[in-house]
């Protein structure tokens, strides 16, 4: 059971009182007599409301908001004869978190909206293959805890999608329904797009202990987990992150076209020319459902594909402006 400290509680209650006391001073000198019993009669019922929201809130909440408070008071004052508290570590990771929350949040309310187009349903292999090598690409780059990035995406996911669903129905779950991967491969590239543009170079995150492992509890009847300490991938340094992970997931399909395909009609041409390689891959993301149609043109040393009614129309008009998008072509 998650609890709030006692002196954080008193802080914030202390504060919504000391409010509602000034309030008379400053406020019912420029109203009439009507109006101010208009506003006391609403506000008593509103400030019990807000001590029963404090009590309810998450303390993560609590402490997201208080150390946004320690890094702004500590933003203000540097360079100042006044003395600031020191802010450790923790501190600035959670009140980062929750700037980026904020930035997210303003970002995510001026998305486009969703368009009622038609879209077939897409192969369920393929759209798992599609958002599970997007995850273990970024999970082989050592540069974010999984734990962490499942939180994180969870969160992502979960603040705009009744939204969404209003405007764009779908099977809540359901990866074959478009919308649905639409939004649920949105989130996750948002996510990974967090993790690629501030890598870490030494992580922590938890693990799960298998059976046979020197530290496995035969005797306990639940999963367990140890914390492991992992630098970075060595070959990554001074690489582009988005480049790599965008590479990788690339090949990751390939390989599933090549296995599927190699050696009947529908293989991807090894000639030398690349724009009949590039229209049968668009082919057969077509037959797996990914889009209603496909066409590849060149122009010079540029190839270009033109998609109609593709699963991930939505996010893409997300990322136009974005370095990184979830095109999987």
């Amino acid at each position: 059971e998650v609890r709030i400290s006692a002196p954080t509680m008193t802080f914030w209650c202390l504060f919504v009182c000391t409010l509602f006391l000034l309030l008379p001073i400053t406020v019912q000198p420029f109203l009439s007599p009507s109006s101010w019993r208009r506003i006391s009669r609403n506000m008593l019922p509103r400030v019990a409301e807000s001590s029963t929201m404090l009590c309810a809130m998450s303390r993560r909440h609590l402490v997201l908001s208080s150390s946004t408070l320690a890094l702004t008071a500590a933003t203000i004052c540097s360079g100042s004869s006044l003395a600031v508290a020191p802010v450790n570590e923790p501190d600035l990771a959670g009140a980062r978190r929750s700037l980026s929350a904020v930035s997210y949040e303003m970002k995510r309310r001026s998305l486009p909206k969703p368009k009622p187009i038609f879209r077939p349903v897409l192969n369920r292999d393929f759209a798992v293959l599609l958002m599970r090598s997007s995850y273990s690409t970024l999970d082989s780059f050592d540069i974010v805890g999984m734990d962490q990035f499942q939180r994180d995406f969870f969160l992502i996911r979960a603040q705009g999608y009744e939204e969404y669903s209003r405007l764009a129905p779908n099977s809540q779950g359901e990866l074959s329904d478009p919308s649905y991967f639409d939004y649920i491969s949105f989130a996750q590239y948002t996510t990974i797009a967090r993790c690629l543009s501030k890598p870490s170079k030494i992580i922590t995150e938890e693990q799960p202990i298998l059976p046979g492992d020197a530290d496995f509890d035969e005797g306990s009847n639940v999963t367990q987990f140890r914390r492991a300490v992992l630098p970075m991938r060595a070959d990554l340094e001074g690489k582009d992150l988005f480049e790599a992970h965008s590479r990788a997931v690339g090949e990751t399909i390939l390989t599933f076209f090549e296995d599927t395909y190699g050696g009947t009609q529908g293989a991807i041409p090894d000639g030398p020319l690349i724009i009949d390689a590039v229209k049968q891959l668009c082919r057969l993301f077509v037959i797996q459902g990914y889009a209603v149609s496909a066409v590849a043109s060149q122009s010079g040393d540029t190839i270009s594909v033109d998609w109609e009614g593709s699963c991930v129309d939505w996010s893409l008009d997300c990322f136009q402006s974005e370095r990184f998008d979830n095109d999987f072509l």
